[in-house]
């Protein structure tokens, strides 16, 4: 097993990797959006009580605003395109992204809650 990684920069690159917060070997997600209950290396817990993911919705919801956030201002003041399209291509852009979102939120919770309270 790995020591505890803090920094920002070894977070962001086990978030990227997909692998666990404890011994940065396991793979979380196993598939696009479905996800091991335990670390197939250390056995770390990573589903745990219902609602233990539900701060991962908010970080979700955030990393969405900032996606689209460029998007509107560019479709805003660029093009000046109708209202219709303000709706529709932030939404198209938010669908293709959604499971990226799903897994990169996720993986920053674990790996947040990893950092803060080690001792799950």
């Amino acid at each position: 097993m790995n020591e505890k990684r803090n920094s920002l920069s070894e977070i962001m690159e086990g978030v990227f990797s997909n692998t666990c917060p404890q011994c940065h070997e396991g793979k979380v997600f196993v598939g696009m959006l479905k996800y091991n209950k335990v670390c197939t290396s250390c056995q770390y817990a990573i589903e745990r009580e219902p609602g233990y993911f539900l701060a991962a919705n908010m970080i979700s919801y955030s990393a969405g605003f900032l996606v689209i956030l460029p998007t509107l201002m560019l479709l805003m003041f660029t093009f000046d395109v109708s209202g219709t399209w303000l709706a529709i291509i932030p939404s198209l852009e938010l669908i293709l992204l959604l499971p990226f979102m799903f897994r990169f939120s996720r993986l920053f919770w674990l790996y947040f809650d990893y950092k803060v309270d080690s001792k799950t």
